[in-house]
């Protein structure tokens, strides 16, 4: 998604793809032993944010963009 006009979802400021936060849904397979979990039928949302507001979301202790 180069070159495309995105907003951030709570901001509504521009952002820059490359290095800001999609949204995405799937489906969840724990691993063993500790491993990075698999995301099965990955779905984007069409939202974005950007990094700061990612920031501020983390702090406020926020787990949900919706």
């Amino acid at each position: 998604m180069t070159g495309a006009f995105v907003l951030c979802c709570d901001c509504r400021k521009s952002i820059d793809p490359r290095r800001d936060y999609r949204q995405v849904k799937g489906w969840e397979q724990q691993r063993g032993a500790g491993g990075l979990h698999a995301l099965k039928h990955r779905v984007e949302t069409g939202k974005w944010l950007c990094r700061l507001c990612y920031d501020l979301r983390s702090l406020n202790g926020q787990g949900s963009i919706f």
